[in-house]
């Protein structure tokens, strides 16, 4: 099988690349950077490109039987690169599919998608729609995903741990549920096998937590002594707001804050079980999280 690969250097698109080669698959990663750590192989090929620029779109897929779109501006200063790139970047993704008979398009989504989510899950929300007008469809939607290397759980645990106290806004009861990079990958693969469903499956982890939890958990585990400070949802908005201004670090900025707090719909959560995975309990993680710490 012939696959294109977007956001293959990405948290995801690097565990998607891995398993795919391991296959009996051909693989051709769109690139955007000048430079990018992907070696080319007789399975592997890279073609620089943009989601932006539609004739590379159109070169990069012409060989392809699947589409895999994992690319997306994740945490950007700039609002409107999540619609330039997010939305008209699939949208040209999508004509160059249709231009070059791509059997089945895979769109990575998110479950904070959203049009009341802030900017980014808006976007994710917008170009949701355009897929679903693909003839062979997939849309996945990935919770929380995290890796034992590098993730903005990271990213999230280094921050905690320079400020002197433990804020939560609002009252934390919004909805985290943290799903292993690999399980999200084998789930994937094992959709991508079953073939084009023109469906939306919604990949969660084993758990979903509240924010509190979430925080609970990461302090037992990492020893975090830190006091809790709870800052209340009507000043939590102009605090983020007036935190991103002056670019002080926080466990979020404002865009965070919204797709966190947006409500999650979870469209046919998929079958771990069914598919014969048994997917990484959080509490696990944080065990080995804090051995290699």
């Amino acid at each position: 099988m012939n696959y294109l690969l977007t956001g293959a250097t990405g948290l995801l698109g690097a565990s998607l690349l891995n398993h795919l080669k391991k296959q009996n698959n051909k693989i051709t990663c769109l690139i955007h950077q000048k430079q990018n750590k992907i070696t080319k192989t007789e399975k592997i090929n890279t073609i620089s490109g943009d989601l932006l620029n539609y004739p590379s779109l159109v070169r990069a897929s012409q060989y392809a039987d699947i589409i895999i779109h994992s690319a997306a501006v994740i945490n950007e200063k700039n609002p409107q690169n999540y619609y330039s790139v997010n939305v008209i970047g699939t949208i040209n993704l999508l004509k160059a599919a249709h231009k070059n008979g791509i059997k089945q398009f895979i769109y990575i989504s998110s479950w904070a998608n959203n049009p009341r989510g802030g900017d980014y899950a808006n976007s994710k929300y917008l170009a949701e729609q355009q897929v679903k007008r693909y003839p062979k469809y997939s849309i996945i939607r990935p919770a929380d995903i995290y890796s034992l290397k590098r993730s903005h759980l990271h990213n999230f645990i280094k921050t905690i741990e320079k400020l002197p106290v433990i804020p939560i806004f609002s009252k934390g009861e919004y909805q985290i549920s943290p799903v292993f990079v690999e399980d999200v990958t084998k789930a994937i693969i094992y959709l991508i096998n079953k073939g084009p469903n023109n469906r939306i499956i919604t990949i969660i982890g084993p758990k979903i937590y509240s924010y509190n939890k979430f925080v609970h958990l990461l302090r037992i585990a990492l020893n975090i002594r830190k006091p809790i400070i709870a800052i209340p949802k009507l000043i939590a908005y102009p605090i983020l707001w007036f935190t991103d201004k002056l670019h002080l670090p926080l466990p979020m900025n404002l865009e965070q804050y919204r797709r966190l707090t947006t409500h999650k719909l979870i469209n046919n959560p998929f079958d771990f079980a069914k598919a014969g995975i048994k997917p990484l309990e959080f509490v696990d993680f944080l065990a080995k999280l804090t051995m290699v710490n």
